[in-house]
């Protein structure tokens, strides 16, 4: 900036030199462009020719924020291929016991090599048995086990457990690497081989850390080998989601795409103009592109890494052609320069909250509005439940919903009193909409329409705290039951205009509880007096694990980034299932209508005994989590199905509470023409205001 002069920061001492700018006109900007920066040390002020060998280097990049950027290099086309057969010809790996056949091979060495675990885990193996002509007779007890590793410091996990004849977790091996190893028999002498009976337990007891991913190899000399099978044609089982498409609910289908390499843990994904796909890893700090494979055929992936030296990103989207990732200490844009298809340029959008060596300290991103500004969520800072520890340290807008204005990429907090609001995003109406997990001020885990302003419940200081009695302004919109969603993950709003089923203009949460409470559920939401409530579903269950973030694709299907699943996604095979689309509150607090998605069975006679409602309300304190509180059984007083028997409406007395009165309904045992049963008949609906 013209005018600009260096001086001495510490009087007539030349320890440190600040520079000084002079004056802006009122109501305009002062910019300061640095592109080169030299430590000096203790050194006078530089030279007339020193600066001016700085003025001859090569500017640095204007990467202000209104510059046009260069087209990423475009993917090639995927060629043409048949469909993949969707039929296993093979049962799925099952923990128990496992039989692989091939044909008769003759050799000193048999090796097993586990490439993939159904949850990421070290894999393990009770018995490895190899039989040859003889098709009882188990030929491994006569061999050497060896191992790539063992897990260390349990006397029950050993490498001779593998061949020592005795079953069950007790007597068995364990890798010592995540989602990976190998094991291996040899013998004294050339044995002729035809098939491995494996499993994780044979007694049953134990079903995690099973391979669902495998080669198995044999050598006459150890150096030498010759692949005799792996896992392809086996089916995906109840707790392995392979690369075969499968029911994922009825009217659903889904698919697992496979990751750039076996370990992945994918945290969010972006769709490019370019009909690309971008994921991000979030171990490893990348980013990775590739064409989005067809339907029926998603091993014709092919990743191309796209970013790298990220730290810890858990946020991805698109604005106007332009990519962000919100990462631990920033929000960045991620710039190819030259358009060869690596990002070469990482500019700093938003930076500055507090940031210390606790490794809870997220940056959960990111959602656009309609206006296309950015918005992210950060972790709270202090963890009232676990003080002193290593989790998270207090910091500037720690806790707090922030945007960034797209036209000046002005940073503002809109939200505060978050704990863990792991996941942001639009939903119905253009409002934005964020998920809390439940801890410490967090009565259960939920899901919050975003009023700017408003405190949503978790103090980061005492002075913060409310007063006794008093609850949040900030409403939790709706509460997900505790069995169904203890560690929420981000939302995602349909607005496939029913491409993607009878459930447009909802909203779908995941979870990351890594198996504890696998699955997606469903939310309908409403308007009431000026703020949004509704009711929230099961919709699938046991499957993806371990969900971080949800996005709708330009086909118009449901994308999972999972950190123990990997990427899946789900498509609506054209069937309509038989469920609850909604239910709504009637006016004055009366019932609710509970309205479907096909019309019941003309024979059907509903009563009242039949649906069973309950209610309840949280405490809010500093007690980590909250119990069920007041809950009691609420009777229904009728239960009248409408002529074109698609809603149900229910009369019974209907009450709010300062911090939402939760209504779980259970319809019972109910059907359509064919016989088909009502799929997940409960519902729980959060009550803040009345309608009148």
């Amino acid at each position: 900036a013209d005018g600009t002069q260096w001086s001495p920061a510490n009087g007539e001492t030349a320890a440190s030199w600040q520079l000084v700018s002079p004056p802006a006109n009122a109501g305009e900007p002062l910019v300061v462009r640095v592109d080169t920066w030299t430590y000096r040390g203790d050194k006078p002020q530089p030279t007339a020719e020193e600066l001016t060998s700085l003025d001859q280097r090569a500017p640095a990049m204007n990467d202000s924020f209104d510059q046009p950027r260069q087209p990423t290099e475009p993917l090639p086309d995927m060629e043409d291929a048949p469909p993949s057969a969707p039929i296993a010809q093979r049962p799925a790996v099952d923990p128990q016991k496992n039989v692989d056949e091939f044909a008769p091979v003759e050799g000193r060495f048999l090796r097993f090599t586990v490439t993939g675990t159904r949850d990421n885990s070290a894999p393990g193996i009770d018995e490895l048995e190899i039989f040859g002509a003889d098709a009882e007779r188990n030929l491994a007890p006569q061999g050497k086990a060896t191992a790539s590793s063992v897990i260390s410091g349990y006397a029950i996990h050993q490498i001779p457990h593998l061949n020592d004849g005795k079953l069950g977790n007790n007597h068995s091996w364990i890798s010592a690497e995540s989602g990976g190893g190998w094991v291996q028999i040899e013998f004294p002498e050339t044995v002729e081989m035809r098939k491995i009976v494996w499993a994780r337990d044979q007694t049953g007891v134990c079903k995690d850390r099973l391979a669902n991913a495998y080669r198995i190899e044999v050598s006459v000399d150890g150096a030498r080998w010759t692949k005799v099978g792996d896992e392809r044609g086996r089916a995906a089982s109840a707790h392995t989601l392979g690369a075969i498409r499968r029911d994922a609910s009825p009217g659903y289908v889904m698919e697992t795409i496979p990751g750039p390499f076996p370990t992945w843990r994918p945290s969010d994904l972006a769709f490019g103009d370019d009909g690309a796909i971008y994921a991000l890893a979030m171990t490893e700090g990348q980013v990775w592109r590739a064409k989005t494979p067809p339907v029926g055929q998603p091993e014709r992936v092919e990743w191309r890494r796209y970013a790298c030296g990220l730290h810890h990103p858990i946020g991805l989207a698109f604005v106007d052609g332009r990519l962000y990732v919100a990462q631990k200490p920033e929000i960045t844009e991620l710039i190819d320069r030259d358009g060869d298809g690596t990002v070469d340029h990482y500019r700093t959008v938003a930076t500055g909250w507090g940031l210390s060596p606790g490794w809870h300290e997220y940056c959960f991103g990111l959602g656009v509005d309609p206006q296309q500004n950015l918005w992210f969520a950060l972790n709270t800072g202090v963890f009232w439940t676990h003080p002193g520890t290593d989790l998270v340290a207090p910091g500037r807008f720690r806790g707090s919903v922030l945007r960034v204005a797209r036209d000046t990429e002005h940073l503002e907090v809109m939200a505060t009193g978050c704990r863990v609001p792991n996941g942001i995003a639009q939903g119905p109406g253009g409002a934005m909409f964020f998920t809390d997990n439940q801890g410490d001020w967090i009565a259960a885990c939920k899901l919050a329409a975003i009023v700017p302003g408003r405190f949503y419940g978790h103090p980061e200081t005492q002075e913060a705290t409310l007063p006794k009695e008093t609850y949040p302004d900030g409403l939790s919109t709706v509460w997900l039951p505790y069995e169904h969603s203890r560690s929420v993950s981000g939302p995602v709003h349909d607005r496939t205009g029913g491409k993607f089923g009878p459930f447009a203009d909802q909203m779908f949460v995941g979870d990351v509880g890594y198996g504890v409470n696998a699955g997606v559920m469903r939310i309908a939401l409403e308007k009431v007096q000026g703020e949004y409530q509704g009711a929230c579903f099961r919709f699938v269950d046991g499957q993806p694990l371990g969900s971080e973030r949800m996005k709708f694709g330009p086909d118009h299907q449901l994308y999972t980034a999972s950190l123990t699943s990997g990427l899946t996604r789900m498509a609506f095979d054209g069937r309509t299932p038989l469920a609850i689309r909604e239910v709504n509150i009637r006016p004055r607090g009366a019932g609710f209508v509970i309205r479907l998605t096909r019309p019941l069975a003309a024979e059907t006679q509903l009563s009242a005994e039949q649906v069973q409602v309950r209610r309840y309300h949280y405490v809010y304190s500093g007690r980590y989590g909250s119990p069920r509180t007041g809950e009691q059984s609420v009777p229904v007083q009728t239960a009248e199905l409408s002529a074109d028997r698609t809603s149900i409406t229910l009369s019974l007395p209907v009450e709010p509470h300062p911090g939402g009165m939760v209504y779980q309904m259970q319809l019972g045992k109910l059907t359509d023409e064919e016989g088909t049963e009502l799929l997940h008949n409960e519902a729980w609906y959060t009550v803040h205001r009345l309608p009148d």
